[in-house]
C-alpha cells in the first residue's frame, strides 16, 4: 500500500500552487488539499512522471496540464514500481561510478573526434563546395581590405613583374590545369611575405621578391602557395572555427549569410593567425611534389624557408601575414627529396 506523499498542486493556468495531497485509490491518482477536499483525479496511465534525477523535485503531470510536484522521489520510485513501471534509466545508473567513468569516456571521445575529426571533414566538405562566384566576391573583399590595412601598391619595376609572372608561366607551360593570379603589393611593415586567396590569387610583397635570390627560390614560395590555393586552406581553417555556418551550408546547400558573414572574417584570419602545423604540411608536400614533377629541386623551397626564417627572426615585434613559420623540420624535408 503505497502512502500518501506531499507536494504542490497548480493548475497549469498560473503560477499559483496549492499544498496538497496525493495518494492512489485503485488505479486512479487523487489530489486533495490538506483540508481533504479534492482538487483534481486522474488515471495513473495517463500521467506523464518525470524520471528520477538526483534531488530534483519530481513532477506528476495530468491529463489537463496541471501537475502535482513533491520532494519524496523514494515515495513516487515506490508508486511507480507498484504499477509494473521503471524508475529510470538515470535513476540507475546514479552512483555508480564504473557508468559514470564510461559515461565520462564516451563524451570525452565524442567531443574529441567531433572537434578533430568531424570539423575538419565538414570544413573541407563546405570548402570543396562552395562555388566560384563566392569564393572571387570573397577574395576581392579580402584583398581590398588589406590593401587599405596593411598593404601599398608595389614599387616592383614593370618589366621585373613581367619576367615574374612569365618565369611562373614558363615553368608551369607543361601543366594546364593550374588556375591562378600573380599579384604584387609592398608589404610595408609586413614585410617579406607570401599569401593565397580562396579563388587563386597569389600576392608577393615586394620585400619577398628582393629576399630571395634565384628564380627557383621565388617559384617554389608560389608552390607553396599553390598548395594552399588547391587544397583550399583559409576557407577550411576559417570554417573550422565557424562550425555553425559549416552545418548550415551543409544543410540548406547555399550561401546563407551566416557563410557570407564568415567569409567576411577572412582578413581577420589572414592578418592575425597562421595555417595549422597540418595545412602546412600539406602545402610544403604539394610544393616538393610539383618541383620534382617539373625537375626543379625541393632544395630551393628549403633554401626560401631560411631565409624567411632569417628575415623574420631579425624583425621586432609581431608579423601580420606570417603564414609560413619555418622550421628545421620543414628546411631538412626539402633535402631528404
Amino acid at each position: 500500500m503505497i502512502k500518501k506523499f506531499t507536494g504542490r498542486y497548480s493548475t497549469g493556468k498560473s503560477s499559483h500552487t496549492t499544498n496538497a495531497i496525493l495518494q492512489l485509490e485503485n488505479n486512479e491518482l487523487v489530489v486533495s488539499d490538506e483540508k481533504g477536499n479534492e482538487l483534481y483525479r486522474a488515471n495513473f496511465n495517463e500521467t506523464n512522471i518525470s524520471a528520477h534525477l538526483g534531488k530534483i523535485p519530481r513532477r506528476l503531470v495530468f491529463p489537463d496540464h496541471s501537475n502535482f510536484e513533491t520532494d519524496e522521489n523514494e515515495l513516487v520510485d515506490k508508486l511507480v514500481r507498484s504499477k509494473g513501471k521503471s524508475s529510470g534509466l538515470i535513476h540507475k545508473l546514479e552512483g555508480k561510478l564504473h557508468f559514470i567513468l564510461f559515461a565520462l569516456f564516451v563524451t570525452i571521445t565524442t567531443s574529441w573526434t567531433v572537434l578533430f575529426v568531424g570539423l575538419p571533414f565538414l570544413a573541407k566538405t563546405v570548402a570543396d563546395r562552395l562555388p566560384n562566384d563566392l569564393l572571387n566576391e570573397a577574395s576581392e573583399s579580402t584583398l581590398d581590405a588589406l590593401d587599405y590595412l596593411a598593404l601599398e601598391p608595389s614599387e616592383l619595376s614593370r618589366q621585373k613583374q613581367i619576367e615574374i609572372h612569365s618565369m611562373i608561366n614558363e615553368t608551369l607551360s607543361q601543366n594546364s590545369k593550374y588556375s591562378f593570379q600573380i599579384l604584387f603589393r609592398k608589404g610595408q611593415s609586413l614585410g617579406a611575405n607570401a599569401f593565397a586567396l580562396p579563388n587563386g590569387s597569389i600576392v608577393f610583397t615586394d620585400e619577398l621578391i628582393e629576399l630571395l635570390k634565384k628564380d627557383e627560390e621565388i617559384f617554389a614560395v608560389f608552390a607553396h602557395e599553390l598548395g594552399h590555393v588547391v587544397k583550399r586552406h583559409s576557407l577550411r581553417q576559417l570554417l573550422q572555427s565557424t562550425s555553425v555556418a559549416t552545418i548550415s551550408y551543409l544543410i540548406l546547400g547555399e550561401a546563407t549569410e551566416g557563410l557570407l558573414d564568415t567569409l567576411n572574417a577572412l582578413p581577420a584570419l589572414l592578418m592575425n593567425s597562421s595555417y595549422s602545423r597540418e595545412f602546412e604540411t600539406e602545402a610544403d608536400d604539394y610544393a616538393i611534389h610539383l618541383l620534382k614533377q617539373l625537375q626543379i629541386s625541393p632544395e630551393h623551397l628549403g633554401n626560401a624557408l631560411a631565409r624567411l626564417s632569417h628575415y623574420h627572426s631579425e624583425e621586432e615585434g609581431i608579423k601580420y601575414l606570417q603564414t609560413h613559420p619555418p622550421t628545421k623540420e620543414r628546411i631538412l624535408k626539402t633535402k631528404d627529396n
